[in-house]
């Protein structure tokens, strides 16, 4: 008798031993699979589209390359493929839905985790991260400004968002984000500048300048700059105004 209750005992506890192995295992597959799904949502988010086309669809000026050949609107850049401006200006959508206006004598190639700008300045609105020689702008949705001198000296400005930049080359430079209203520059050697709030004026130039004027289609978003640049210049009266219209047509 005294047997057949230790053997009973030894049984339960083998099972609850059993049982309980059973309930870790199902509790450690569940977190795995909660922390990746979590790490892959964040992932997504952080991660726009890859950049791989551009569809040219309007030209101000004379004239625009594509592969060193006079483009027209609804003309495609692929991957690899120089933009090049002259005395144009050309806006630019790409694959990801962002837009991209290029100003004169501006050189940018279509990659694939960026475009890369060699010369030049750009106008980018939308999920589509930018390059210079020397950094990185991460972006999700944002407007913001580069321009690359002809040194090779890098300049950014936010004009609504937030863009996060990494330096491209093995240095200890570390990242920075900077919000709208904020600028940088980044020398040929990729050393970050202090990040600095801009003062009104530089925005008031973008805005009444060459990638904003002469344009047949309007810049999406631009109450979403207005409105942001508001809220950094509060009475600042960013509302559109004829500044901020097409340029009449000369018959």
């Amino acid at each position: 008798m005294l047997a057949k209750f230790k053997g009973f005992v030894l049984g339960y506890r083998s099972r609850w031993r059993s049982l309980l192995f059973l309930g870790i295992a199902i509790a450690s597959f569940s977190t795995f699979t909660l922390l990746s799904a979590v790490f892959n949502a964040h992932r997504n988010v952080a991660q726009p589209p890859l950049v791989t086309q551009a569809t040219i669809v309007d030209i101000v000026g004379q004239q625009v390359l594509v592969r060193d050949r006079p483009a027209r609107p609804q003309d495609r850049a692929r991957q690899g493929d120089p933009v090049r401006t002259t005395r144009a200006r050309t806006q630019l959508n790409f694959n990801t839905g962002a837009i991209g206006r290029l100003g004169q004598n501006t050189v940018l190639t279509i990659g694939q985790q960026c475009f890369q700008i060699q010369q030049g300045e750009i106008l980018v609105k939308g999920a589509a991260n930018g390059c210079s020689n020397t950094v990185r702008a991460g972006v999700r949705g944002t407007s913001y400004w580069m321009e690359v001198s002809a040194s090779g000296q890098t300049e950014v400005g936010v004009l609504e968002g937030e863009v996060e930049l990494a330096p491209l080359r093995k240095t200890a430079q570390e990242s920075v984000s900077l919000i709208q209203g904020q600028g940088i520059i980044i020398d040929t050697q990729g050393r970050f500048g202090s990040v600095t709030q801009w003062p009104i004026e530089r925005f008031e130039k973008i805005l009444n300048g060459p990638l904003f004027q002469g344009f047949q289609t309007e810049f999406p978003g631009l109450l979403d700059v207005q409105e942001a640049l508001e809220q950094v210049f509060p009475g600042a009266g960013f509302s559109g105004d004829a500044s901020y219209q097409k340029e009449p047509s000369h018959s």
